[in-house]
């Protein structure tokens, strides 16, 4: 018996030895082909059934003509659908129910086996949006006027890297500073823009609303602070007068404090938003806006420049582009987003992406919009 085992063991050894010693560059790996792997089952949250049925007639028109043109080579693919029953985009605007297709590449190890595939993960990524950009508008001009009110992002932005261009008949851009592998393109109608640049007096003069509201709502802040501050005084009076006393003294101080310190951000802010509005000229302000991500706008300084680190242009939804009258499962535009592994020299990642493309039919996208 232990003789058995001993050759079992030696005869693996010999197998390891071998496998190792084959060559496993990728260029070797791409000469294997990959499998086609049914991913996990994605969401369905708040999608009516109605809605979810054309949702998956959309979403396998996408996966299997793709399927049927492309064999993977040096790396498995999951694939599948998730479906929401609401949209990302900001609450003024009907665009329709948000899902999408997902491909998400695994590249080979060198001795391939199904269990190795399992704790393989996936650096590179091939998804195909409906009705989204994949993206998130993020950034809102919203100021609460009563307590826990709730943002609704109804007067929202997003921030991308590029300015958007006409390529492969979509709209496309490069996204993340730096990054080597994040590109999206946009399939319309008749090549019309589902989301607008934000212009610099646009943007401006919402800037201007936000602080008026802001240094509104200090105000309103310090006044229910100071009425908070009175319960607690009396509260404490009842026990000890002279610490009722100084608490009233100091909390007021602190409450003012608060109050001037906001009030001076906010009042520095409005004067850079004025002296745009009224030192620039008139072409000036129909520019494009480019902000600083990272400042922000609770202490704005003025727009950002093309070139600049933090840079990034300013959009948001084009209203008139969407059919409201459709059902919100309608396709009514698309974003593939390619994300690429930042690795130099993926060929891997990098024939995939370019075979994903060739079995993507743009015009067959197209025309499922509206439908």
């Amino acid at each position: 018996m232990k003789r058995g085992i001993t050759l079992i063991s030696i005869f693996c050894l010999i197998t390891g030895i071998a496998a190792l010693a084959q060559p496993c560059t990728k260029e070797d790996k791409l000469k294997k082909s990959g499998f086609w792997t049914p991913g996990l089952a994605g969401s369905t949250s708040g999608v009516t059934a109605a809605d979810l049925a054309r949702q998956k007639t959309v979403i396998n028109n996408i996966i299997q003509p793709i399927q049927k043109k492309y064999t993977p080579r040096g790396l498995d693919i999951k694939f599948g659908g998730a479906h929401m029953g609401y949209s990302r985009l900001p609450e003024n605007v009907k665009g329709g129910n948000y899902y999408y297709a997902y491909f998400y590449l695994a590249e080979h190890p060198c001795v391939y086996t199904k269990e190795a595939m399992e704790n393989v993960g996936s650096g590179s990524s091939f998804t195909i949006y409906v009705n989204d950009l994949g993206l998130e508008f993020g950034r809102s001009f919203f100021v609460a006027t009563k307590p826990n009110e709730e943002d609704l992002y109804s007067d929202a932005y997003a921030l991308i890297d590029e300015k958007p261009v006409q390529k492969d008949g979509a709209w496309y851009w490069h996204q993340g500073k730096g990054s080597k592998g994040d590109y999206r393109w946009v399939i319309t109608y008749e090549n019309k823009q589902p989301f607008l640049l934000i212009s610099k007096k646009e943007f401006a003069e919402r800037l201007k609303v936000y602080y008026q509201k802001k240094l509104k709502k200090a105000e309103t802040d310090f006044a229910e602070t100071l009425k908070s501050n009175e319960e607690a005084y009396q509260n404490v009076k009842k026990f000890n007068a002279q610490e009722a006393e100084k608490f009233k003294t100091q909390s007021k101080a602190q409450a003012e404090q608060m109050r001037d310190i906001e009030k001076k951000v906010y009042s520095k802010s409005m004067q850079v938003v004025e002296n745009i509005l009224t030192s620039t000229d008139a072409a000036a302000l129909n520019e494009p806006a480019m902000v600083d991500h990272v400042q922000g706008f609770d202490d704005f300084k003025g727009f950002a420049k093309e070139g600049d680190l933090y840079g990034m242009w300013v959009i948001k939804p084009n209203t008139d582009y969407f059919n409201t009258q459709l059902p919100k499962s309608s396709p009514q535009f698309f974003t593939i987003h390619v994300k690429m592994a930042e690795s130099d020299g993926d060929v891997i990642g990098k024939t995939a992406q370019d075979e994903l493309f060739k079995a993507l039919d743009f015009a067959s996208l197209k025309s499922m919009l509206g439908k």
